[in-house]
């Protein structure tokens, strides 16, 4: 593309420029772009009429971060402006769009819709005459591509990120949902669903336009009731059963199949509310009310399908008042219902576009086998249609090539309405790929319910009760047997979570004959699933973390899965799973395991990628990692070592090291059993019961919040009303002194352990008392003492290997994590001071990340007063440890030269490998990156297009790190991350020469 200087220089001046080619491509000839997903992203832009689009790294592909428009030849009006932002944000392309005019930058917010004035979202304006801001000026394209720009603290504050389409969307379907049950209070309540469901449908339709601007569909449906244009015209005059059955009859599939007894309701219902509220959508100025007026804010023909199968399962879930009364029943089964982004991540993962020349698609098939509303089904939809163009030149198949397609994706589910909405949301995935003249001239819909999106329960053949089945049971059984002896390429999905729900079923994984742990039904889907799948084909379910990577109760059937089975990769959102970062309106800890109908190679590992709650991946902009992220778990330890897992979550590296380390001592448990002690929970109060000994009420009481980080407070104590019966009581030698007490909490600064000699107490069942057989007070003395000098370590280890604790709770931990404790007698000997850094890493830093994620102070960036010392001690640590690998006595790596980058978003330290100085000579510069003689800017800016931190090493004996000026980045935890690497870099490089 031939370029005006005066959109050079705009693409110059917020650093675009150098990264043509790199991350930033030109719509106008995404055909000859080789990368597959840029490709396809670029044509997506074509049609938004972006010039460029600029990208970003997401895991395994390019994610489309800004749109670009070359205006210089003629400003854009403000009207202009807002129909781009309103475009852009609909579909949820991208959070930022840059409009290049002649003496200006405009830069949009997409995150948002436009101002209630139809006015669009400002970022900035930017003079080019004018020296640039600092947030906007040449370093932005390296601060977007790296991430930096959304750690900024500016930034955090101008973007609101609580404005997407889909959750407008959802807000104006229940205002309507509400008033239409205001105005209806007699009204069958799935009626209402789904007139609002069907008229979504009809409108997404009325707003597909073919290239003139016409839509077929309205002169087609709406003119011959009174000359309508419209569909709400259609509503108002009171024509809307007429249109549904010209549309049941034209289109088939059941789309618009209303029953006798439901067109009979619908002429008696009030709809004034749904008129109003669709009326906003283009007349704003005839509605009075401020929510239904928010439709006006979209344009139809640009959302999403997915978005739309998504709004469809809100239908599924339920609300908060009586229309939506599921959403609890949704949450007690363990349904969490799949965010967009996840679900595309997942295709990405298990389709990538890439293989598009390896698949044979009339051979490929897939499988949800607990599909909901269908959004992994309509995201492999899409991808088998993007692999059907990629292998014939972009070409757009035809409705014949689009049903074959579609005849390749299968669901099951055991909730009829489930299965209705997700064969709805495929056949709106069908219309998606068409024109408007094609879905009204040629496209019939077949009824997918009939043979493909089968209602009926996955484990119908495994119910207990196999005899008296009801006639739904029977009907479901019919249905499963379509696809009982089918082999499927790819099975995908997110079953229900809900533990305990298999009382109704075989809690056994049939073909290894093991019980699936705590009767976990996504670990039943996640086993049996397996049984449909070809030799070599891929599976990827969503499952939750703790109940398979977590938990100390699923030895046997992690040991049958990853011996038998070729387990490639595990994808961990655990840190995602608080404050809303990852589910919609849900808290969960999950994890995301692909594996291939294969025996396993156990020379090769299993990918353990974690997942980090930072404000981009929150905020949905990106799933952003970096090298720290990636743990590669070797095949005997996903076997047998049961903390992997957690001390990868919590950093992996040397955190493994010490941990296993600690295999040598003996736990808490054998050395009070050496010495003569034992444990014991405290009482557990009944509603009813016979257990009443006197002891309970003559000694007195210490409650819940008697006992703190700081000590047993015993003021607090009180007597136990003599009515109170209780589910068990320890002896009551275990209530009296001298005993340790101990809270199952992990404490703010030191694990609360306290030696109690003043006053006998009971307590209840979260505390744990420590008894010697011989009242042994010294016994217990020391105890305390050690626990008191080796809290450090005691915490960081319970950290490391808690099942409960940073997974489901912040704060609380379990009796076995004491008594498994590796019991330290001899500290000195014991932990080194590469030991007592790891341990103040993730005591202060690491545990403090995963549970306050974006607001953890490990995410800011090192202040200007710590900055020197931060870099020195984090340099000290790498050298030492490197230094001490290579057994040179001459020369040593030394810290050389530190160089804050990108406005010191960025830190570069060089390290040379020379005679070791008696004297630190440390260069210190800011943006001087020329001055670097080893690396170039263009080597170090091309090197993070695809990823954060960049490692560097030169044949004089030099190495460079670049990477995020984040307190994170530069502890003494990764500094012996980085020298492992380095070391191994090292001897590989060795041996290659």
């Amino acid at each position: 593309m031939i370029l005006s200087q005066t959109f050079k220089d705009g693409l110059d001046s917020l650093g675009f420029h150098q990264e043509i080619n790199e991350c930033l491509f030109f719509t106008d000839n995404y055909t000859a772009i080789e990368d597959s997903s840029i490709k396809l992203q670029l044509e997506k832009a074509h049609k938004f009429d972006a010039t460029a689009v600029f990208f970003r790294n997401e895991v395994s592909r390019q994610k489309a971060q800004i749109y670009i428009y070359d205006c210089t030849h003629a400003d854009l009006s403000e009207n202009h402006l807002s129909e781009i932002q309103k475009k852009v944000w609909s579909n949820g392309a991208v959070p930022i769009v840059c409009v290049f005019h002649k003496t200006e930058v405009i830069i949009l917010d997409c995150t948002q819709h436009t101002t209630a004035r139809n006015k669009p979202v400002y970022l900035a304006t930017i003079k080019l005459a004018v020296k640039a801001q600092q947030l906007y000026n040449s370093n932005f394209a390296v601060k977007i591509k790296t991430g930096a720009f959304w750690a900024e603290n500016s930034v955090k504050n101008d973007f609101k990120f609580n404005a997407s389409s889909y959750d407008i969307l959802i807000q104006w379907i229940r205002e309507i949902t509400r008033q239409i049950a205001f105005s209806n209070s007699d009204a069958d309540e799935q009626v209402i669903k789904k007139i609002i469901i069907q008229s979504i449908m009809i409108k997404y339709l009325e707003e597909r336009k073919d290239p003139d601007g016409n839509s077929s569909f309205n002169q087609k449906y709406f003119q011959k009731y009174g000359n309508c244009s419209e569909f709400v015209d259609v509503l108002s005059n009171g024509n809307f059963v007429a249109l549904l059955e010209d549309l049941q009859r034209d289109l088939n599939g059941n789309l618009f199949d209303w029953n006798t007894e439901e067109k009979k309701i619908i002429p008696g219902l009030n709809l004034n509310s749904l008129v109003e509220a669709l009326k906003a959508y283009k007349r704003p100025e005839e509605s009075h009310n401020q929510v239904l007026e928010l439709i006006r804010f979209y344009e139809f023909s640009y959302i999403p399908v997915e978005l739309i199968s998504r709004i469809y399962e809100e239908f599924l879930a339920g609300g908060d008042d009586a229309l939506f009364n599921q959403k609890e029943k949704k949450k007690q089964e363990g349904i969490y219902y799949t965010p967009s982004h996840l679900a595309q991540l997942l295709v990405d993962e298990i389709m990538p576009l890439h293989d598009y020349n390896k698949v044979n698609i009339k051979k490929f098939t897939v499988l949800d086998p607990a599909c909901g509303s269908g959004i992994f089904l309509v995201l492999a939809f899409k991808r088998l249609v993007q692999w059907w163009r990629l292998q014939n030149d972009l070409k757009k198949p035809k409705i014949k090539t689009l049903k074959n397609i579609l005849n390749s994706i299968y669901g099951v589910d055991k909730e009829y309405q489930a299965t209705k909405l997700a064969a709805f949301s495929l056949c709106l995935a069908l219309c998606d790929e068409l024109s408007p003249k094609q879905i009204i001239d040629e496209l019939k819909f077949t009824d997918l319910t009939e043979n493909q999106v089968l209602h009926c329960d996955f484990f119908i053949e495994h119910l207990l009760e196999k005899e008296n089945l009801t006639e739904s049971l029977l009907q479901q059984k019919s249905a499963f047997s379509k696809i009982r002896n089918k082999k499927f390429s790819r099975i995908i999905g997110n079953p229900p979570f809900d533990r305990g729900a298999l009382d109704a079923y075989s809690r056994m994984w049939e073909r290894e004959n093991i019980e699936i742990p705590q009767g976990q039904i996504a670990l039943k889907f996640l086993s049996e699933a397996l049984e449909f799948l070809e030799v070599g084909g891929l599976q990827c379910l969503i499952i939750k973390s703790s109940s398979l990577l977590y938990n100390s109760s699923s030895i046997e059937y992690k040991e049958k899965l990853f011996s038998n089975y070729n387990v490639l990769q595990i994808l961990d959102f655990t840190p995602l799973g608080r404050n809303n970062s990852l589910w919609d309106g849900a808290d969960v800890a999950s994890a995301a395991i692909f594996i291939r109908n294969e025996k396993p190679n156990f020379s090769k590992n299993i990918l353990h990628l974690v997942f980090r709650r930072t404000k981009a991946v929150k905020e949905r902009i990106v799933f952003e990692v970096d090298d720290y992220d990636f743990h590669f778990v070797k095949r005997n330890d996903a076997i047998n070592n049961p903390f992997i897992w957690k001390n990868n979550l919590l950093g992996g590296g040397r955190i493994i090291s010490l941990v296993s380390k600690s295999n040598v001592l003996n736990s808490f448990q054998e050395y009070l059993k050496k010495n003569d002690c034992e444990s014991v929970e405290g009482y557990i109060k009944a509603n009813e019961g016979t257990i009443q000994p006197q002891y309970m009420y003559s000694l007195k009481t210490l409650p819940t919040s008697g006992i703190t980080s700081n000590g047993i407070d015993y003021g607090a104590l009180d007597v136990i009303d003599s009515d109170v019966v209780f589910s068990k009581v320890p002896k009551k030698f275990f209530f009296e002194i001298p005993n340790l007490i101990i809270w199952e909490n992990i404490g703010d600064e030191k694990l609360p352990v306290f030696l109690n000699t003043k006053e006998s107490f009971t307590f209840k069942d979260k505390l744990i008392s420590i008894k010697s057989n011989s009242n042994n007070k010294d016994l217990l003395r020391s105890i305390y003492l050690n626990f008191q000098s080796n809290s450090d370590f005691y915490r960081f280890f319970i950290y490391s290997t808690s099942s409960q604790l940073l997974i489901n709770l912040n704060t609380a931990i379990l009796k076995k994590d004491y008594m498994q404790l590796p019991y330290i007698e001899n500290r000195d000997e014991f932990l080194n001071e590469i030991d007592l850094n790891i341990i103040n890493d993730v005591n202060v830093y690491y545990q403090d990340f995963l549970r306050h994620g974006e607001r953890s102070k490990i995410l800011n960036k090192i202040a200007e007063k710590e900055f020197k010392d931060s870099i020195e001690f984090y340099s000290d640590a790498y050298c030492r440890l490197l230094n001490e690998m290579q057994h040179d006595k001459e020369k040593t790596f030394q810290l050389h030269e530190v160089n804050e980058l990108y406005d010191s978003s960025y830190i570069c330290v060089v390290f040379k490998f020379q005679k070791t100085a008696t004297k630190k000579n440390i260069k210190w510069k800011k943006d001087t990156i020329e001055n670097i003689d080893v690396i170039s800017e263009f080597e170090i800016s091309s090197r993070l297009n695809s990823k954060r931190i960049l490692r560097y090493y030169h044949s004089d004996n030099t190495i460079v790190f670049v990477k995020p000026n984040q307190k994170r980045y530069w502890l003494s935890h990764i500094a012996y991350r980085d020298a492992d690497k380095t070391f191994g870099d090292l001897l590989l490089n060795q041996e290659v020469q």
